[in-house]
This record gives structure tokens, C-alpha cells and sequence, in this order.
């Protein structure tokens, strides 16, 4: 295992890119929460027994063949800065944090082991778009052989034993982060919110629970853990997100047939703002990248400009600037943060062919 935050920053890609079949999903997460047996919840634990426990759990996860190169974080060890570069990587919560956390984080950035948060072990998978299958293989594989070293706290009656009742039987949350801008501008998120809310799922912001839904970007995951099976929830998590999916881009195309020389000239200014800008911030880039993100799948851009937006989606965040910037020896304030984000968006953008839009005048 490695403890180098330096070698994991050099070695950082972005996880989030969606795929042609269904481009409005970002990225997917299934999440085991899982106790060890006869051991108090972290939120009852001193220091001394959460210290334990993530050295048991750490010690379990050397034995697995996807961890044995893996990175490994105490995180108090870490700047708040370096935790809030994590939490941007999606491989920790806001809520992972003080003494006897940690976190195990694979090479590949696909598995992600949070420890000592609101239970011992957050065990989580990632995908890229909506490959749900992928995410649920590796999570349920990793799950079986760290119960081979680790005794989970398991009844008869209730299913795995989390700290929250909300999380107790399977234990199981299924994320899909998607891009839902047609909604928004279609005053139509609330109702979708509704009917998520009717059938056990939820809607939050990208980062979880509390979290704003900058960008346009959500957090589609089931709400009940307890009284479903992991087949079921599986099932309904496909079944839904495919179905907003499909209805996201209707949305957008009847915004786009509705207002297309006006939502034209949104985009030829946002891709201005962000090639030519001296100096950005995060939650404008954030909004301005958005609507990119929309007109490469209306085929404004080239095919392949998506992948690049999806990098600079993370990497345009305050945490990715000041870590970037410190490992090139720069010390970074408010200011210089947004002159280096700028900085990114001209070098990256450069090499991406401008827009291309029909001619309104005909």
C-alpha cells in the first residue's frame, strides 16, 4: 500500500464520462455500509477503538488482489484542502473526517473504502455512465472477500446492522450522478423529484445529501435499504434512470426546437467565456460548462469533445486548482485560483473546434 498523496495526485483521471447510449449519465456508485460485529458505531467509539478498526480493516483490504497497489490515507493526516480533493474525486463523503478515518483507494480509482465514517466501512464502487452491472460486480466481489477477514455485524432479522436504520438490511445505496439541464430549464425537476420520491428513490445534489445541484448535475439513489432485496434495488435503479434518461433528452429537444437561436447563442457565449475568460470561478465555470456539455450531445462540437468537458468538470473544482497548483511549488489564494482555472479552460479549449451552428437567417 502507498501513503504518497503526491504519487495519488500525479496519477488522478477523471472518472466521470458518460457514453454514447446514454450521455446524460455522468457516472454510477454502488455503496456497501457494513459494521464489525461486537464493536461500538464510530459515532460511540473513541479514538483508540476507531484507530483499531481501521487498522483491521486496512490490514483486511492487503490481502485482496484489486487493493494490493492501493493508496492508503489516515485522514488526519491530511490538509483540508487534500480532503476536499478526495471528496471532489467522489472517493470520500463531506462526512469523512478526524481521528481514525481513513480510506483505501484503488489504483484505478474504482473502488474507493471509506472507514470510520458514519459506519465502520463504506465500501463503494464506481463505473463510468450508467454501467450499473460493472459497478455492482466489482462492489459485491469486494464485499465477499473482506467477510472472509472481517466479521460484519449481521441479524437474522434486520439484515446488516448500520448505524442509521435508514441503511440496515442490504445496506446497499446505488448512485447515478446525472446531467439533467432539460429539466431544469423546463420547469419539470420538481415533478421528477415527486415521482422519484412515489416509487423509493431520491434526488440530491452531485456531492449527496445537502449538497447544491450545480450545474444541473444529481444524485439519482434509493432511498430504502431495508425490506428490498439488492436485486430489486438494482432492478429499480436501471429501470428509472434509464426512463429520465429517455425523457432528459426529449426535454432537450424541444427546448432546443423551441428556442434554437437563442439557446445558440448561450453556447457560443459560454464557449467564448470559458476559451477567452482571464479569470474564472468555480461555480461559473460550473454553469457554463454545463451548457457545452448540452450541445455536444445536440452535435455542436466534434465527437470526442464531451470526454474533454467531463475531465474539466472535476478538474475545474477549488480543491483540483490549489492541489495542482501546490505540487508545482504555488502557493494558491482566491484570486490566483481563479486566474489558474481560467488558464485551464484557454489551454484545454484550444484545441477544441468551436461551435458550428445552422444559419438562423436563412
Amino acid at each position: 500500500m502507498s501513503s504518497g498523496f503526491d504519487e495519488f495526485l500525479a496519477g488522478t483521471v477523471s472518472r466521470e464520462s458518460a457514453n454514447e447510449a446514454c450521455p446524460c449519465v455522468l457516472g454510477t456508485r454502488v455503496r456497501f455500509a457494513r459494521n464489525l460485529a461486537g464493536t461500538s458505531f464510530p459515532v460511540r467509539a473513541g479514538t483508540e477503538r476507531k484507530n483499531e478498526v481501521r487498522k483491521r480493516i486496512f490490514e483486511a483490504s492487503k490481502k485482496l488482489p484489486e487493493l494490493a497497489d492501493a493508496f492508503y490515507f489516515s485522514l488526519e493526516d491530511l490538509s483540508a484542502t487534500r480532503r476536499d480533493f478526495l471528496i471532489e474525486c467522489r472517493c470520500i463523503s463531506p462526512e469523512l473526517s478526524g481521528d481514525g478515518a481513513g480510506v483505501v483507494i484503488s489504483r484505478n480509482q474504482r473502488i474507493a473504502l471509506m472507514v470510520n465514517e458514519e459506519d465502520h466501512l463504506r465500501l463503494q464502487a464506481f463505473a463510468p455512465g450508467n454501467d450499473l452491472g460493472s459497478a455492482w460486480t466489482s462492489a459485491r466481489e469486494i464485499e465477499k472477500k473482506l467477510a472472509d477477514s472481517l466479521n460484519f455485524a449481521f441479524s437474522e432479522k434486520y439484515g446488516f446492522l448500520t448505524a442509521c436504520p435508514t441503511n440496515a438490511g442490504t445496506g446497499l445505496r446505488i448512485s447515478v450522478m446525472m446531467h439533467l439541464p432539460g429539466f431544469v430549464m423546463d420547469g419539470q425537476m420538481e415533478k421528477i423529484v415527486r415521482a422519484l420520491d412515489a416509487v423509493g428513490l431520491t434526488a440530491r445534489g452531485g456531492f449527496g445529501e445537502g449538497s447544491d445541484a450545480r450545474g444541473c448535475v444529481f444524485q439519482i439513489s434509493n432511498e430504502y435499504t431495508l425490506g428490498i432485496s439488492e436485486a430489486e434495488t438494482l432492478a429499480l435503479m436501471r429501470r428509472w434512470t434509464c426512463d429520465i434518461a429517455e425523457q432528459e433528452l426529449a426535454a432537450r429537444r424541444r427546448m432546443i426546437s423551441r428556442e434554437r437561436a437563442q439557446f445558440a447563442d448561450r453556447i457560443a457565449r459560454a464557449y467564448g467565456n470559458l476559451r477567452y475568460a482571464v479569470s474564472l470561478t468555480s461555480a461559473e465555470s460550473t454553469e457554463l460548462l454545463s451548457l457545452l456539455r448540452i450541445a455536444c450531445d445536440a452535435d455542436y462540437f466534434p465527437s470526442g469533445t464531451r470526454e474533454c468537458i467531463d475531465e474539466l468538470w472535476t478538474e475545474k473544482d477549488r480543491a483540483h486548482i490549489a492541489c495542482r497548483a501546490a505540487f508545482r511549488g504555488i502557493v494558491c489564494d482566491e484570486e490566483r485560483e481563479n486566474l489558474l482555472r481560467a488558464k485551464l479552460f484557454r489551454e484545454t479549449l484550444s484545441a477544441v473546434r468551436p461551435p458550428v451552428f445552422p444559419d438562423f437567417l436563412k
